[in-house]
């Protein structure tokens, strides 16, 4: 299941691909440059007027004859034989990192993919509130529930009708798509900025 939250506070995101096969040490940076701006030209399109826009360059690159890659990071700033250089070098270390071997000095690096990120600002949304259509749905209801080897009368709440201040269980929360238990020895409240629910245990365990 995805988060609701997270799409709500998620900045939204764009990505370009371009494959390729060059050779990291004899490619004219200029023709990995104009690569780039062909991605950024294609993702200008979707963004749609965003004015605030965090570009990320990445490669995938591999060592000469191997069947996978390892996605690095490009360095920032104008394409040249600096940035490759120092492109290989990221790969490198990132190949040890992962696999704990790197190849000889000297041996070929090919970039296998270009790829393009543009980050929008993140949503203006700094809190949300729970529906609370259904908060008299089940009032003045309970529930008969086992709690270890004791059965007791849980009353039934709704999320929403809960406030900010500590209610002390046993007691059920019913939601949608699951049921939250409550037991003896735990309270249960609501955060007001964000719904969520949470359960602490009292100190004396009562």
């Amino acid at each position: 299941l995805f988060s609701a939250v997270g799409l709500l506070f998620a900045r939204p995101e764009f990505n370009e691909v371009r494959t390729c096969h060059l050779d990291v040490d004899s490619v004219d940076p200029g023709l990995v440059a104009a690569h780039f701006a062909e991605l950024e030209t294609r993702l200008v399109r979707a963004l749609q007027g965003r004015a605030e826009v965090e570009w990320v360059r990445t490669a995938d690159l591999r060592y000469g004859g191997q069947s996978w890659e390892v996605e690095v990071g490009v360095p920032a700033g104008a394409i040249d034989r600096d940035v490759l250089g120092a492109l290989r070098a990221r790969f490198e270390d990132e190949h040890q990192r992962l696999y704990g071997v790197k190849d000889q000095e000297g041996s070929p690096v090919e970039i296998r993919a270009l790829r393009l990120a543009a980050l929008g600002a993140a949503p203006a949304t700094h809190s949300f509130s729970h529906d609370g259509a259904n908060a008299a749905a089940s009032a003045g209801s309970s529930r008969r529930i086992q709690i270890g080897t004791d059965e007791v009368d849980a009353p039934i709440r709704q999320r929403s009708s809960l406030g900010e201040a500590p209610e002390g269980g046993p007691m059920l929360v019913d939601e949608y798509d699951t049921t939250v238990v409550v037991p003896p020895g735990w309270s249960a409240r609501r955060d007001a900025s964000t719904g969520t629910l949470v359960l602490e245990r009292s100190l004396d365990g009562g």
